[in-house]
């Protein structure tokens, strides 16, 4: 596995100069990308109004770890489907690849269920599953961020293992709370992606009476994407214009 070393930018130094989203989404394709928020709520919108969108011609593949997680998604999607025909026609193509319990989905088809327990034995199922994707293949990661804090850093090399397994090409999302691991186990998982985003909540000071989100590239490993944010709300539909 190619391990790259990547600098960090603040986003106060590079503020209000990212292009549109959806321009930078487009050159997330084939790309492994992070996405590190701190409120879920603009991470909705992100990842349902705009990037599953533009990629929605692949085939989509959703991984979920945990039943906490996949609630969550059950109360996104049901939300979405009163006023976003297009997100929840979306979905119904997905193909949900679940580490958990049970064998319910929040939306979309059931492709694979992996127990917990064999995740304590290793990633055998999931890298056998990950070996049948394509690289054109979408691929979105809900709670995989939760392995390395559940089941410690002794997982480490089978979790580095488990991303070899994936399609080099592969367009991959990996959704992640801010401020979840230390410092030296956030070094080693940022190594794992191409592209680190993040989304910011701005402090009242410069809200001006409203909720405004810094959105951008905090780390890239690929030239032609340079570290930027821009300042965005979120408008009735539920999609970021920037501000």
């Amino acid at each position: 596995m190619l391990i790259k070393f990547i600098s960090v930018t603040s986003p106060l130094e590079i503020m209000d100069i990212l292009e549109n989203i959806d321009e930078l989404i487009l050159k997330l394709e084939n790309l492994r990308t992070r996405l590190i928020y701190d409120s879920p709520y603009p991470t909705v919108s992100f990842i349902f109004f705009h990037y599953l969108p533009k990629f929605q011609f692949k085939n989509k593949f959703i991984l979920i770890f945990s039943e906490t997680i996949c609630r969550g998604l059950e109360k996104v999607h049901r939300s979405l489907s009163k006023y976003s025909t297009d997100v929840s026609e979306i979905l119904k193509d997905v193909k949900i690849i679940k580490i958990g319990k049970n064998y319910d989905v929040p939306f979309g088809e059931l492709y694979e269920f992996i127990p917990y327990d064999e995740i304590e034995d290793g990633f055998v199922r999931i890298e056998h599953t990950f070996k049948k994707l394509k690289g054109d293949d979408l691929l979105i990661f809900f709670g995989m961020h939760l392995i390395p804090v559940i089941y410690g850093r002794e997982i480490l090399r089978g979790l580095m293992e488990l991303y070899d397994a994936i399609p080099r090409d592969i367009t991959l999302l990996s959704t992640c709370p801010e401020h979840i691991y230390d410092k030296n186990l956030e070094t080693i998982i940022r190594m794992f992606y191409d592209i680190v985003l993040r989304i910011k909540k701005e402090d009242e000071l410069f809200r001006f009476g409203r909720d405004t989100y810094l959105i951008g590239v905090e780390q890239s490993s690929i030239p032609e994407i340079k570290p930027r944010f821009g300042r965005y709300i979120i408008d009735p539909t539920g999609r970021f214009i920037r501000v």
